[in-house]
């Protein structure tokens, strides 16, 4: 008579009870609750919560100009909810034509009259950042160290000068493959 997985209105474990949320006097239809907490306690899972459009199954288009992917969370699509996340702007951390992405993830920054610049006059960021801060120009043994590992993140407390050898003895501990020492 019915389909498997239907309970029909007011019958069976929940005859003649109220919805079980407070000051909620409806007849109780599933678990307790009545239509309408029933409906949001599957939606959301809470019979409290009122479900978003997110959550009801409609789409709306993300909020930045000219982009009409659907929304994923913030109200932004996905690549421009994941740049929110990274950088705290949906257009992305980085003013547009201040710089370019190098193939290793540095950020690289015009600079044509810069004493360590590049034949096509760009420096890496980092770099730049430091010797900016020191007033020198790094010297060849000399390495910009990123704290927190991330090589876009150049603000100046998130960065630490070290020397070569040191730099490379914090990332990777080499050992020997035939006494199986640490080598120095």
């Amino acid at each position: 008579m019915f389909e498997k997985g239907y309970i029909p209105w007011n019958k069976g474990k929940y005859k003649n009870t109220i919805c079980s949320i407070k000051n909620c006097n409806k007849p109780a239809r599933c678990k307790g609750y009545c239509s309408m907490h029933y409906s949001r306690f599957i939606l959301t899972g809470d019979p409290l919560k009122t479900p978003t459009g997110k959550e009801r199954g409609k789409k709306s288009i993300c909020s930045i100009e000219n982009c009409n992917s659907f929304v994923e969370g913030n109200s932004y699509c996905h690549k421009h909810n994941c740049k929110f996340k990274k950088y705290g702007n949906p257009l992305g951390g980085r003013e547009q034509g201040v710089g370019k992405y190098a193939r290793n993830g540095y950020w690289l920054v015009l600079r044509k009259n810069w004493p360590t610049s590049r034949k096509d006059g760009y420096v890496l960021e980092h770099r730049y950042v430091m010797e900016n801060y020191l007033g020198r120009s790094l010297e060849k043994d000399e390495i910009v160290h990123h704290k927190n590992g991330i090589r876009t993140d150049n603000r100046i407390e998130n960065l630490e000068l070290l020397k070569l050898t040191e730099h490379y003895k914090g990332h990777k501990i080499i050992i020997c493959k035939h006494c199986g020492r640490e080598a120095e």
